[in-house]
């Protein structure tokens, strides 16, 4: 629960619009810092990290804290459960689940599926994610909310001026396939397609792997003489990002994470042209908008020609697929009723 994380910072305004819709919302997180003015029917109770570290971890320790939220239910009388993404807590805390009969809610929404999915999918009462490739899972327990993009951080955006930068926004790491992005500058460059083309990667690695991967880009894109075409802005705000979205004219993608990218959604949100392969924003948008990591050539070819009609786009039209479908507030709607029912 940090409402200043670059990347969680999404659980705690979930769970603060949840506050709205309940009598009391009791939070159990792992860590919560930098949290104000926490609402009074909302308390954050932190999970005792002695059953989370060894030895106590290789001796079932997560299993051990079934008396630990046992007696939390005890002393707070929660009848309704839902877990927001972490979702092994499911079959960790499966007795608990089974001997109170406390209905259990679980939000997923990744592509992949795992042993440890199929587990907690047993467990659950039912499953919300934000479309059908969000959970590969074939389950009468399924329920599609949509994604849950601030529509206020992110409002509808005009070009100051024509543009010749585009940008990609998301984590760093070979999943995101941004060396297609450095061809597809190299591409367009080379052959003088766009004037004062450049790429601004936005977003920063997590893993010793994402930083790995991280310099070989650095390294590719010196090889190939483009670092004045391509700049890593690392890690920014949502509010930073949105203010971007006045001076790009198309936000490009070759993200395969299988689910619904919320960084895609944001742009749309902001009226900024998508061109992506990612597989559940792909069904949202006209032809023009749609590439593949394995046809360059034609992704080039769509950059240039949203290039060269930036001026003509509706932006409008383009924000048009986030409201009332896959907004924040129609979000914690549907969540809050599927969690209550």
């Amino acid at each position: 629960m940090d409402p200043q994380s670059q990347v969680l910072a999404w659980q705690t305004k979930v769970a603060f619009a949840l506050g709205l819709k309940f009598e009391k919302v009791f939070v159990v997180t792992h860590e919560k810092k930098n949290l104000a003015n926490v609402p009074g029917n909302i308390k954050i109770i932190v999970f005792p990290n002695i059953f989370l570290r060894a030895p106590m971890r290789w001796g079932g320790g997560k299993y051990l804290l079934n008396f630990w939220i046992y007696y939390l239910h005890l002393k707070y009388r929660f009848d309704k459960a839902f877990i927001h993404m972490n979702f092994e807590w499911a079959y960790f805390f499966s007795p608990f689940f089974k001997i109170t009969g406390i209905p259990l809610s679980i939000w997923y929404a990744h592509g992949s599926v795992s042993p440890r999915l199929y587990k907690a999918h047993k467990i659950a009462t039912r499953v919300v994610s934000s479309t059908k490739e969000g959970f590969r899972i074939p389950s009468d327990k399924l329920v599609l909310i949509g994604q849950s993009i601030d529509t206020e951080i992110f409002p509808l955006m005009h070009l100051k001026e024509i543009s010749g930068v585009f940008i990609y926004v998301g984590r760093i790491s070979p999943r995101k396939n941004i060396d297609k992005l450095i061809e597809v500058v190299d591409s367009v460059v080379k052959a003088n397609r766009i004037k004062n083309c450049k790429l601004m990667v936005v977003g920063g690695p997590l893993t010793d792997d994402d930083r790995k991967y991280e310099a070989e880009l650095f390294s590719r894109i010196t090889a190939l003489g483009l670092n004045d075409h391509i700049e890593f802005t690392g890690p920014l705000s949502q509010l930073q990002i949105a203010e971007m979205y006045k001076t790009v004219f198309a936000h490009m993608s070759f993200s395969e994470t299988g689910s619904m990218d919320k960084t895609l959604m944001e742009s749309l949100s902001c009226g900024c042209p998508v061109l992506t392969s990612n597989d559940a924003v792909i069904n949202l948008l006209e032809e023009r908008y749609r590439i593949t990591k394995e046809d360059i050539t034609g992704a080039v070819d769509r950059l240039c020609y949203i290039h060269q009609h930036q001026a003509e786009i509706d932006r409008f039209q383009l924000r048009q697929i986030v409201i009332n479908k896959h907004d924040f507030s129609s979000y914690i709607e549907k969540l809050s009723y599927n969690i209550a029912r």
